[in-house]
């Protein structure tokens, strides 16, 4: 029998429009707390990698269900780094009911995985961090935006956001355009990387490199937390290793980090959502880092969230 009601399809733009970042930032906390449980109120099979060598590129899959938000998606998503005509990450959620398998809409996913990636920094950060005070963010890209907006956006005590990239057109001209979105903060374009995260409270890696951009002997302060976001997808790549292996290292699913961490070998300490659900707990002193691999249970908690907002705006869904 065919479908009664056609889904829905929601392109970037309309995802943007009925994403705020408040819920967003609840959610995504509750989404990694309700994944470290393991009760079953999130499924959640390792993503699927097809890697591209051929191509400079990525293909994944990733599929969860949220008891929470009565959801199940699918996310199809492509890195390549070195796309310059398209987005080097694209990607297409799929949002399914789970009392009948009916499929709600189709969506854009490019502003989803922007900005529940960025959530999920800023819950790590939240729990990790003695101070966020102080933010440094190296990419000039998508997530180094997202990454700047979630922290100014959380309330979490951001004074100053520091930025330096590769690209230094590219990098002024993110730092000019958040300054003028968020007046209240201090935005400071570093030529130097190095300059950039000396004295930082919180370091944000979200590029693309294939090579190390943060290197152990420019992180000396007690305390300091990193959020590894980027690297060449599926592999952590960031970070110099000498610096991850004297880090606490968090991860959001432990079974992620297993098939994708790559060569490097680091021992995860625990995952963020056993912090926040207080059965981890936190290491006080040196460094601390969140490897943040993105897990299906967070699409689906952001798609979720604008599912509900379209249907607010429609008379009737």
């Amino acid at each position: 029998m065919a479908q009664s009601t056609p889904p829905i399809f929601l392109n970037d733009d309309a995802v943007a429009s009925h994403l705020r970042w408040k819920p967003l930032l609840e959610a995504v906390g509750q989404s990694m707390a309700e994944f470290s449980r393991r009760d079953g109120a999130v499924c959640q099979p390792v993503r699927i990698s097809i890697p591209l060598a051929q191509h400079d590129g990525w293909f994944g899959s990733m599929s969860a269900y949220s008891r929470q938000a009565s959801s199940i998606a699918t996310k199809l998503v492509t890195s390549y780094p070195n796309n310059i005509s398209c987005p080097k990450i694209q990607s297409t959620v799929l949002l399914h009911r789970p009392e009948d398998g009916r499929l709600l809409a189709l969506m854009s996913g490019e502003h989803i995985t922007a900005c529940r990636t960025a959530a999920a920094s800023v819950v790590a950060a939240c729990r990790l961090a003695p101070s966020c005070q102080v933010l440094a963010v190296l990419g000039s890209g998508v997530q180094a935006r997202s990454h700047a907006q979630a922290f100014v956006a959380a309330d979490c005590g951001v004074e100053e956001v520091r930025i330096s990239a590769r690209n230094a057109v590219a990098a002024t001209q993110l730092t000019s355009s958040l300054a003028d979105e968020f007046p209240g903060v201090r935005f400071v374009y570093y030529e130097s990387a190095r300059l950039c995260v000396d004295g930082a409270d919180v370091i944000n890696t979200t590029t693309a490199s294939p090579d190390p951009i943060l290197m152990d002997n420019w992180v000396g302060k007690d305390g300091v937390h990193i959020n590894v976001v980027g690297g060449r997808v599926p592999h952590k790549t960031e970070l110099e290793p000498a610096l991850l292996r004297r880090a606490t290292v968090y991860t959001d699913s432990r079974e992620g980090a297993a098939s994708e961490m790559g060569p490097i070998n680091v021992d995860i300490y625990g995952e963020v959502g056993e912090v926040l659900n207080e059965t981890l707990p936190v290491k006080s002193g040196g460094v601390t880092a969140f490897l943040s691999f993105g897990m299906a249970v967070e699409d689906v908690v952001a798609a979720r969230l604008v599912w509900d907002s379209y249907c607010a705006s429609q008379s009737p869904c």
